[in-house]
């Protein structure tokens, strides 16, 4: 009977973590959200919380997230660009590699003529 549960446990945990594996990773809730974090369910949150508190320290790693692999990592942090700064620049996170490089680049352009009128 022991031995029983113990399998069952065992298979749950290997399927669990094989499906984690194959879907590129899991946190299980570990880690606080990060922006640096390569694990999308920890990078999200911490774009959510940049957007809420209007976090322009944030602009550098949100402009690096909008070439994520990631859609879901590019949709969040063209959200937390727009919540920050109020700009839109054309930012299409389901659009083209091209198409998204080239507003990547709109947005580049325009943080780095602000930074410059901040100093």
């Amino acid at each position: 009977m022991v031995l029983a549960v113990f399998r069952t446990r065992w298979h749950r945990w290997w399927v669990m973590t094989a499906a984690c594996a194959a879907l590129g990773g899991c946190s299980f809730g570990l880690g606080r959200p990060s922006l640096t974090s390569p694990d999308p369910a920890l990078k999200i949150p911490a774009m959510k919380q940049a957007a809420a508190s209007r976090d322009t320290e944030a602009i550098p790693a949100l402009l690096t997230a909008l070439a994520s692999h990631d859609p879901a990592v590019r949709f969040y942090a063209n959200n937390a660009l727009e919540a920050i700064t109020g700009r839109h620049f054309g930012y299409v996170y389901y659009a083209s590699r091209a198409d998204r490089r080239t507003a990547i680049g709109r947005w580049r352009k325009w943080y780095a003529h602000a930074k410059m009128g901040a100093h």
